[in-house]
């Protein structure tokens, strides 16, 4: 990551940065950071990315690291996200310096699981899911050579259907390659994506229930009665907070339906536009 030019990684993103007026608030920190993961990768630089991931949440972080190879005219490549994961996922290198920095075990395993878990939010991040049905897929490699752009193909078809036979074809791909630190990576990975696979389902559920309710003609107050619940119970539906269980969904979906053939028949005006 050596640069002909004398300046450290992390001054050249802080410049890539200052030059680019779209970049937010916290943009740069998060991405000097980042650098600075890659180039020294101290205990400091460890606990300050723990700090951002918890106070900004690892999907918003990992949204702003992807954008470092970008920055840097990179992104064909992207050598800083592939050193940046490769130091990452180094958990007994993470806990090591932390405890030669005075944590405790019970803090740099914190750390260190935090530190890892947003690696792979950062791998899945940049994942195109228009490419995730590329026939030309590349091999697993090693961890040796481990490439981020090569892996987000990989992981593409997990994007879009994470329980499909792609998924279990590269579970055996990666297996079969005995090399622990890509088991483990596949394995983080696929958790992110099931993860967000399943708030992606939770938030489409939530728009539809709202679409129903508005549909419908009531308010939210008396829709839930209807269906039997409490209003704040329902709002945690409405909000995508909870998924409702098939049966409560099936209750939603009929009350709906009844309520808009009531206002069908009783007014003309929605009567004739059904």
């Amino acid at each position: 990551m050596g640069d002909p030019s004398g300046d450290s990684l992390r001054d050249r993103v802080l410049r890539a940065c200052t030059a680019s007026a779209a970049r937010g608030p916290g943009h740069g920190r998060i991405l000097a950071n980042l650098a600075a993961v890659v180039e020294q990768g101290s205990a400091e630089d460890f606990r300050l990315l723990a700090r951002l991931v918890t106070e900004q949440g690892p999907e918003r972080v990992a949204s702003v690291q992807r954008e470092v190879d970008v920055l840097l005219g990179s992104a064909d490549r992207l050598p800083v996200t592939t050193a940046a994961v490769v130091a990452m996922c180094d958990r007994a290198r993470v806990v090591r310096l932390l405890l030669d920095d005075g944590a405790t075990a019970k803090g740099a395993a914190v750390v260190a699981d935090l530190v890892e878990r947003q690696a792979w939010h950062l791998l899945v991040s940049g994942i195109d899911a228009s490419g995730s049905t590329a026939t030309a897929v590349p091999p697993v490699g090693t961890a040796a050579t481990f490439d981020a752009a090569r892996w987000r193909v990989l992981l593409g078809p997990l994007l879009t259907a994470p329980w499909s036979g792609r998924a279990d074809q590269l579970q055996r791909e990666v297996a079969a390659s005995e090399d622990a630190w890509l088991v483990r990576l596949l394995e983080g990975c696929s958790v992110v994506i099931r993860e967000l696979q399943a708030e992606w389902d939770r938030q489409a559920i939530a728009r539809e229930i709202r679409r129903l309710v508005t549909s419908s003609g009531v308010t939210q107050r008396d829709f839930s009665a209807l269906v039997g619940t409490s209003q704040s119970r329902f709002s945690t539906y409405i909000n995508g907070r909870v998924t409702p269980s098939a049966t409560m969904m099936l209750r939603i979906s009929r009350t709906a339906r009844t309520l808009r053939k009531r206002n069908a028949a009783t007014d003309p005006e929605v009567r004739s536009a059904s």
